[in-house]
């Protein structure tokens, strides 16, 4: 989802929707149920959350993540 090294903004995003899994030369971010009930327990709007992703990506987010993080596909 994210190229190179993330900046402060998307680390931030990431470290609070996503579970770290891998480090090293690549660093693998796994979304789970979990995560994002976290990153909505914290205080993220589903709406904000699914903005920021699509903004780190730079390209529309794989299917399932809209629906994890609820209230729909962004169109």
């Amino acid at each position: 989802m994210v190229s190179g090294q993330p900046d402060a903004a998307a680390a931030r995003i990431l470290a609070a929707s996503a579970i770290t899994e891998a480090v090293g030369a690549a660093r693998i971010w796994r979304f789970s149920p979990a995560s994002i009930r976290a990153a909505l327990d914290s205080g993220y709007q589903a709406h904000d959350l699914r903005a920021e992703l699509t903004t780190i990506a730079g390209r529309p987010l794989p299917q399932p993540l809209p629906y994890l993080i609820g209230d729909g596909p962004v169109g």
